[in-house]
């Protein structure tokens, strides 16, 4: 045959040979390309039934334009032989990539199933039934494009005509129970095949065996097949439930479609790539809003406890200024400070969940956040005495001694204020009273170094009493009087 011209294609190379016929690379001499033929035995068309039925089954494959479909350009006759010219596509076929290389990655497997699938669903929506998927019915390219082959001709391969030679075991052991038990054959039949050749491209085996035909049909019909995730420890078990989904027994509970099979290995696929999985986290931190990812879970959680560490640590603070007799405002810095940098825990927390594009914001964020922590302690506690709450004096006691005293420091000593006392007695002799006692009073008081007096005597009093519409202490409101002794 190499080298001979049929029609208006020139036999280049035998590609293989099964039960199915023989195929031979050859090119065409019109269009100027390579394509495949295949020559069909006699025995699949030996009578005229069969020969009508096989032109229109090629006719519908012919209409079926698809990626992972191998494109049938014609069916035709030659000196009483008919032959099926087809695309011609470089590569292995599944079985002889397996047989060659052992069994697929899981990724590759699950890609070469997805586009498998996407090409049944193809088919099946123009109402053609494979029949016939099986690792040698797909041949896979350079650049991991998978192309379903014999689209048409597996209608003449059914179980029950099939022989016990190699080739036809190996097309009962991809067959659904259905076809093994000779009903009807629907689309749900080329997903069971589907799920057999998964679970041969992973393990390198068949899950249905046997030595003889019948002992197959047996396994098919009666046996749950292997474990998937015993035979290969890397298969995941959402994999192992979509092959065994696929196989099962009753075609209700297999996926009822091609699509919803691709659906399953595609939404698998995109949990197990890296680069997808990747990919897929960086869109979803793109479509976050700031407010969403500063309050995740794990982002606020980081923040609650800071905050109580903070507010355990102002506390212990409180502790130590009253051991030390330290100034008051030290309780009040610290807890400002320590709560002004809760952005930056947030921040630090987000970018240690996620990654480098989860990092940019606290690089800017955190030293913004010091900045404006600083500068708001600056602002609130600038004129404020942040040491020692006492000072050391000497003093001269009773017997005219100079003794060492520690006293508040004056912007820590308690303050008094003395107004005038109002004479109810109705005897206005009594009115020297009103002044006179707040005067002795607040000067005995002037004289202890733990207390500081507010005069309401001196003429800076005085006037702020006059601005405020008053000419004396007496009727002036207690609220005015407090007032103007805070601002003395």
């Amino acid at each position: 045959m190499i080298g001979k011209q049929i029609s208006h294609y020139r036999i280049v190379e035998k590609l293989g040979e099964g039960g199915m016929g023989v195929v031979y690379r050859a090119d065409d001499t019109k269009l100027n390309r390579s394509v495949a033929l295949k020559f069909l035995p006699a025995a699949a068309v030996e009578n005229a039934e069969d020969r009508e039925r096989l032109v229109a089954e090629a006719q519908s494959a012919a209409a079926l334009d698809h990626p992972n479909i191998c494109t049938v350009y014609e069916i035709n006759e030659d000196n009483g032989q008919m032959y099926i010219a087809m695309a011609y596509v470089e590569g292995r076929s599944l079985r002889e990539r397996i047989d060659e290389s052992g069994p697929l990655g899981v990724l590759d497997a699950i890609k070469i199933g997805m586009q498998v699938a996407e090409g049944l669903r193809a088919a099946h929506e123009k109402g053609i039934v494979h029949r016939d998927i099986k690792s040698a019915n797909i041949m896979v390219n350079e650049r991991g494009q998978a192309k379903i082959m014999d689209f048409g001709l597996a209608h003449q391969t059914d179980i029950g005509a099939a022989g016990a030679d190699s080739s036809t075991l190996g097309t009962v052991a991809y067959g659904s129970p259905e076809q093994a038990r000779g009903d009807v054959v629907d689309h749900r039949g080329d997903i069971w095949s589907l799920g057999v050749t998964l679970f041969e491209a992973l393990t390198g085996r068949l899950p249905f065996k046997g030595d003889y035909e019948s002992a197959i049909v047996y396994s098919v019909l009666n046996e749950a097949p292997e474990s998937l995730t015993t035979v290969r420890k890397d298969a995941s078990p959402e994999l192992e439930v979509i092959i065994n989904k696929s196989l099962a027994k009753d075609v209700k509970d297999r996926y009822q479609s091609a699509e919803e099979m691709h659906a399953a290995l595609k939404e698998l696929f995109l949990h197990l790539d890296p680069h997808t999985t990747r990919a897929r986290s960086a869109t979803a931190a793109a479509d976050t809003s700031w407010f969403q990812r500063l309050t995740q879970r794990h982002v606020l959680l980081s923040a609650l406890i800071y905050i109580v560490a903070a507010l355990a640590a102002a506390k212990g603070v409180d502790i130590l200024v009253g051991r030390m007799k330290l100034s008051p405002y030290l309780v009040n810095t610290v807890a400002l400070g320590l709560l002004s940098l809760v952005p930056s825990v947030m921040l630090i927390a987000y970018a240690f969940s996620g990654g480098r594009a989860a990092r940019r914001p606290a690089l800017i964020g955190v030293p913004l956040n010091l900045v404006l922590s600083a500068t708001l302690l600056l602002v609130m506690f600038y004129d404020k005495d942040l040491g020692a709450a006492t000072e050391l004096i000497q003093v001269t006691d009773e017997d005219g001694n100079k003794v060492e005293r520690t006293i508040p420091k004056g912007s820590f000593r308690k303050h008094i204020a003395l107004y005038p006392f109002e004479n109810r007695t109705g005897d206005p002799s009594a009115d020297w009273v009103q002044y006179a006692v707040p005067m002795l009073v607040e000067y005995d008081i002037y004289q202890d170094s733990f207390i500081q007096t507010r005069s309401a005597f001196n003429r800076e009093s005085y006037t702020r009493l006059q601005d405020a519409g008053f000419d004396s202490w007496i009727n002036a409101p207690v609220s005015l009087k407090r007032k103007i002794a805070a601002e003395a």
